[in-house]
């Protein structure tokens, strides 16, 4: 099933946003085909998977028997399911947990009001946070801080560009499928806030540099918010372009090649003598 502008009872509002009201159901893959984000109502079902070439938002959940994929970001207001993969561009966000088959990876944060579980890793351009436990089948990485309202427990290991909160037990590499002597079993941040480490071995890293400076070299897409051959300066996780927009979410972390602005432009760092 496709859905594009001429889907009966769409309609766009004055933010780019296309609304449609009640629910979303289709027992074959449901494609959404629209230049901006779709936002449903009620709730998104599929007994296929679900691919938004945007973003898409539920008023209730998102559920989907094979994988849900989406450009942009991916928001319900209550649990986001599927039998494989999640994958989104920038954001995942859900009211209650997000369950996935596979993997779950998202260019910008992972949240959920209750758990986060998935059947293989779990990979956040920024922070993943939780209201109960983390659980991924494999590693669970993250480009800011992880926290959990429980513990957190990944089959191979966990690392945080910044800090590590957990309100109980931490477990790294405890996956049947390995050995001690091939699983990974580190648990790598700059802070352990919180968190009783019951199985893994705790390595503290060294602060990532607060500043530096990158240049634009290619337009990736029709978007040009920045200059070619112009200098920018890295701050914190900021980066102020040309009208003096500042993003934050899309450029975390040193390496410019893994930001989610990268999809749109190529930066190279500077490296100063």
């Amino acid at each position: 099933m496709k859905l594009n502008k001429l889907w009966n009872g769409l309609k766009q509002i004055a933010n780019g946003d296309y609304v449609l009201e009640g629910d979303l159901i289709s027992d074959e893959t449901i494609e959404i085909d629209l230049d901006d984000r779709l936002v449903v109502r009620g709730s998104v079902i599929s007994q296929k998977g679900i691919t938004v070439r945007c973003g898409i938002k539920a008023g209730c959940g998102i559920e989907a028997g094979w994988g849900i994929k989406a450009g942009e970001g991916i928001k319900a207001g209550w649990g986001i399911k599927a039998g494989e993969g999640i994958e989104a561009g920038c954001g995942i966000e859900a009211g209650c947990g997000i369950k996935a088959g596979c993997g779950i990876e998202a260019g910008w944060g992972i949240k959920a009001g209750e758990g986060i579980e998935a059947g293989c890793g779990i990979e956040a351009g920024c922070g993943i946070e939780a209201g109960w436990g983390i659980e991924a089948g494999e590693g669970i990485e993250a480009g800011e801080g992880i926290e959990a309202g429980e513990g957190i427990e990944a089959g191979w290991g966990i690392e945080a560009g910044s800090f590590i909160h957990s309100e109980k037990r931490i477990f790294a590499g405890v996956s049947v499928y390995y050995t001690t002597q091939n699983c990974k079993k580190t648990i790598q941040c700059a802070e352990l806030r919180k968190g009783e480490i019951c199985f893994g071995d705790l390595i503290i890293t060294k602060s990532e540099p607060k500043t530096f400076k990158v240049v634009c070299v290619e337009y990736r897409q029709a978007e040009k918010a920045f200059t070619i051959g112009k200098v920018y300066t890295w701050n914190n996780n900021t980066l102020t372009r040309d009208d003096g927009y500042i993003y934050t979410g899309l450029v975390t972390g040193t390496d410019p090649d893994k930001w989610g602005l990268s999809k749109y432009y190529k930066f190279i760092k500077i490296v100063e003598e």
